[in-house]
């Protein structure tokens, strides 16, 4: 519902003074498109979250701080390296590269907030207040095997099966500059 005003001169409505109109925003913003999402392959190293309608911004408050943004995996707590506002109401959540298959989990505050200081409507409810939940996996290709701490020795790495015989004079791998054979 729009707010209208006239001018007032000694308590009388001054007809010839500008029409006022103001609109009150009080729809929370809420996001309305993620990447990624389902399940991809690695590596993934950032998140891009697209909002219905612009964050607030400016000195003291951060549209979107890393501080309102918790990432999750296999392996724990993964470390945000920034957010960015790419425009278009959309922000890129940046942090090294996941390699590790499993699922993960980000999750954003309620405390992001649009230029009105309506809080995030996390679940698209209509209310803001809540947090935003993202849930993605990664998997391997099955072509694919990835060396991680876990599986970083010959004792402990995956074997892989290579469907032809490497020719003429077998398969050479290097692992941190060391031939392995």
């Amino acid at each position: 519902n729009p707010i209208t005003a006239r001018g007032y001169a000694d308590g009388v409505e001054s007809p010839d003074s500008p029409l006022l109109n103001i609109d009150l925003d009080r729809i929370s913003p809420f996001v309305v498109a993620a990447d990624p999402t389902g399940t991809v392959e690695p590596a993934v190293d950032h998140v891009d979250l697209t909002f219905s309608e612009g964050l607030q911004t400016g000195p003291g408050a951060d549209a979107l701080d890393p501080a309102d943004v918790q990432i999750t995996g296999p392996g724990g707590s993964v470390t945000l390296a920034g957010v960015t506002d790419r425009g278009d109401n959309t922000y890129r959540i940046s942090f090294g590269e996941q390699l590790s298959e499993g699922a993960y989990s980000l999750l954003l505050a309620a405390a992001v907030y649009d230029p009105a200081g309506n809080n995030l409507d996390g679940n698209a409810d209509g209310a803001g207040g809540d947090d935003y939940r993202l849930a993605f996996n990664i998997a391997l290709p099955a072509t694919m095997v990835a060396e991680v701490e876990s599986n970083d020795t010959p004792a402990e790495a995956t074997a892989v099966t290579l469907p032809q015989a490497p020719a003429p004079t077998g398969f050479l791998a290097r692992r941190r500059g060391r031939a392995i054979h």
